[in-house]
C-alpha cells in the first residue's frame, strides 16, 4: 500500500480548509496530541466540512480546531487504514487491513470474514453510489458490492487482474477499476471490459482514477 507523508499531505489539505495564507504542520514531531501515526494512507472531507485522515494507526478526525483519534479499541476493524469513503448520510466507511469499519458518528460496525458477512483480505478501496451502494476494492480478491443487505463477488471471472488499486464511478454509473498488474477494468451494470497496457493504457500500474467534467465519458486516467 501506498503512504503519503504527513509532513506534505496534512499540509496541504488543512492549508486549504483553514483558507490560510501560511502553512501548517501537523505531525509527531510537532505535536504528540494530533495524529496517532505520521503515515497518512488517506483523506476525504465529510459533509460538515471537517477532515478525516487514515494512517499507519488508526484514523484522526479533524473538526478545523481539535483532533480526535480512533483506533480498534474504539470498534475500528483494523489500526492500519488504508481509504475512507463517506455516504450520503454522513456515514465514514474505512477500508483496514482486516475488512470494513463503518461509523455513524455514535456506533462502529465492523464486517469481518465470517458467515454471512463480508469475506476479506486487506481493503484496498471504497466507492460509493449515489444509492448509497458500495463497491469494495482488495488487493487479491477482486471486488465486493454490498448494498447494505447483499455482498456479491467479483473475482477472476470479472478482472484480468484483481489486485484493485483504485475505484472510481462516473456520471453514468459506469464503474471504473485501476489494477495493480495494467488493466483498467470497466463495469457497465451489465458487461465487464477490460483494457490492459496498449490498450489505451499506458501504464503498468493504475493506482488512481480521476473523473473530469466536460469529457464524454467523465474519465481522466
Amino acid at each position: 500500500m501506498k503512504h503519503c507523508y504527513a509532513l506534505f499531505f496534512l499540509v496541504l489539505v488543512v492549508g486549504t480548509y483553514s483558507q490560510a495564507q501560511t502553512w501548517q504542520t501537523f505531525n509527531k514531531a510537532t505535536t504528540s496530541t494530533v495524529l496517532p501515526n505520521d503515515n497518512v494512507t488517506s483523506a476525504v472531507k465529510d459533509i460538515d466540512g471537517t477532515f478525516w485522515f487514515g494512517t499507519d494507526y488508526g484514523v484522526s478526525h479533524y473538526n478545523g480546531i481539535s483532533w480526535k483519534n480512533y483506533t480498534v479499541v474504539d470498534g475500528l476493524a483494523h489500526n492500519l487504514v488504508h481509504c475512507i469513503a463517506i455516504d450520503k448520510q454522513g456515514v465514514k466507511w474505512f477500508g483496514t487491513e482486516d475488512g470494513v469499519s463503518k461509523f455513524d458518528g455514535n456506533t462502529w460496525t465492523t464486517y469481518l470474514k465470517s458467515p454471512g458477512t463480508y469475506y476479506t483480505l486487506p481493503v484496498s478501496s471504497i466507492a460509493i453510489e449515489p444509492n448509497g451502494t458500495k463497491w469494495i476494492g482488495t488487493p487479491g480478491t477482486g471486488v465486493h458490492r454490498f448494498d447494505d443487505h447483499t455482498w456479491t463477488d467479483y473475482g477472476a471471472e470479472s478482472f484480468r487482474d484483481p489486485y484493485i488499486n483504485a475505484i472510481v464511478v462516473d456520471s453514468l454509473g459506469v464503474k471504473w477499476f485501476g489494477t495493480r498488474y495494467g488493466t483498467l477494468t470497466k463495469f457497465d451494470n451489465v458487461t465487464w471490459t477490460n483494457y490492459t497496457l496498449g490498450e489505451n493504457v499506458v501504464t503498468n500500474e493504475v493506482t488512481r482514477i480521476f473523473l473530469q467534467k466536460g469529457t464524454k465519458n467523465g474519465l481522466r486516467g
